[in-house]
């Protein structure tokens, strides 16, 4: 089984995951532990830019192509596969919900909230202003939005993406992995 988080800066998602993780006995894998694997496989230089949610530069990668190099794309999607499919475990971001649509194992979900609930969680976390609070938010979600779009020709935070979509700021976080929890029991 793998569950897919999804979410938008200051939703919670790492927070869900763990309670996922503690009451499934499931690996997170988030960035942090991808960097991880892809320096332990020497792997790093090369995905670099998808561990880091950096789009690719669009004139970079027509050139790339055009001189018949793979598309760094499927070495992004393999990379997470080869660290992940042996396993159930918790993916993190990382198009992990694109990447495993037709796994039928697999529960993906988007966590949300009003963004002055996250805000406020980012300024708790951080220890940052109401200001730096805001602009984490703005960009942040921004390179997420573009980073899934451009690896996956999707739109990030679109309802039909996911099997789940979670209002943490309406329900909560331990609700939320309450909520996961039931919809996994439900689909056996």
């Amino acid at each position: 089984m793998k569950i897919t988080i999804a979410r938008q800066c200051g939703s919670g998602g790492h927070k869900v995951a763990d309670i996922l993780s503690e009451k499934l006995g499931m690996e997170i894998f988030d960035k942090k532990r991808f960097i991880e694997e892809s320096k332990r496989r020497n792997v790093y230089d090369e995905n670099a830019n998808f561990l880091n949610e950096k789009p690719i530069d669009s004139f970079l990668y027509s050139l790339i192509m055009s001189y018949g190099s793979k598309n760094p794309r499927e070495r992004y999607i393999r990379f997470v596969k080869d660290v992940t499919e042996q396993e159930s475990c918790i993916i993190i971001g990382r198009c992990a919900n694109i990447i495993y649509k037709d796994d039928p194992d697999c529960v993906s979900v988007y966590l949300h909230a009003d963004p002055d609930i996250r805000k406020k969680r980012i300024q708790e976390r951080d220890h940052v202003s109401e200001k730096e609070a805001a602009e984490t938010l703005r960009e942040v979600d921004e390179k997420r939005s573009a980073f899934q779009e451009q690896c996956t020709a999707t739109r990030w935070g679109d309802g039909n993406e996911y099997d789940l979509c979670i209002d943490t700021g309406k329900i909560g976080i331990e609700k939320a992995a309450e909520l996961i929890l039931q919809y996994i029991e439900y689909r056996k």
